[in-house]
């Protein structure tokens, strides 16, 4: 039976929109974030009660602005490619801020918080792996593995477990730094780390199985290009 296509520009879309909610019910059910983004949580937590304006998804820029101040040190270079994904990075922080709002009226009762917390496990695990079928540059956190990787010739798990590790470090030294405790970080962001990586292979998988990945604009070549 042919498989029905699905445009990768529209994966694009629905990937950004699920790892959006995915990470604003995480945050609404406060066991803890994933190391990824939470130094951006950590971030934002801080201060939001000063300045309201500041939401998620501008921490999200700030961080990731900084990440690219650090891959061009580490590697010397300036790359199109590095600010091509921060528009990624645009695009998803400002889905974020609306699915933060849309979140911010969910009861905050036990069970609630439980189920929000095990739906996002699965929508942000959902949502990258489609983001790894469109031409569209991925985020800065998947683009500075993929450059140090290259650039110190190590294997991907490597790079990605210890960038994991260091946004982890990261956001407990900003958390005890600016709270004297941890905040947004806990069993859930253990939780996240372990089950993460199998659940984003198992979807990929199950899309690759259901769909034909197409892409409706020939946009491919110029993003490849910028690689």
């Amino acid at each position: 039976m042919k498989k029905p296509i699905f445009y990768s520009e529209f994966a694009y879309l629905i990937g950004v929109l699920l790892l959006s909610l995915g990470n604003s019910l995480s945050a609404f059910a406060d066991f803890g974030v994933s190391m990824v983004v939470a130094p951006a949580y950590v971030l934002h937590l801080a201060l939001v009660d000063t300045f309201p304006w500041f939401s998620f998804g501008m921490a999200e820029y700030t961080v990731q602005a900084l990440v690219i101040v650090v891959l061009i040190l580490m590697t010397r270079r300036v790359k199109l490619r590095f600010f091509l994904s921060f528009s990624t990075t645009l695009v998803y922080g400002a889905v974020l801020d609306v699915c933060m709002l849309l979140t911010a009226w969910l009861p905050p009762l036990p069970g609630v918080r439980i189920g929000a917390y095990v739906l996002s496990i699965f929508l942000c695990a959902a949502g990258v792996a489609l983001l790894f079928t469109p031409y569209f540059p991925p985020g800065l956190y998947e683009v500075f593995v993929q450059e140090i990787m290259a650039k110190g010739k190590q294997k991907l798990g490597v790079v990605k477990t210890v960038y994991d590790v260091c946004s982890l470090l990261v956001a407990v030294a900003m958390s005890l730094l600016l709270f004297g405790t941890l905040r947004g970080i806990g069993v859930g962001t253990v939780v996240c780390a372990f089950l993460n990586g199998t659940l984003i292979h198992l979807f990929g998988r199950l899309y690759h199985r259901l769909f034909t990945f197409k892409d409706a604009f020939p946009w491919r070549n110029f993003f490849e290009g910028n690689k």
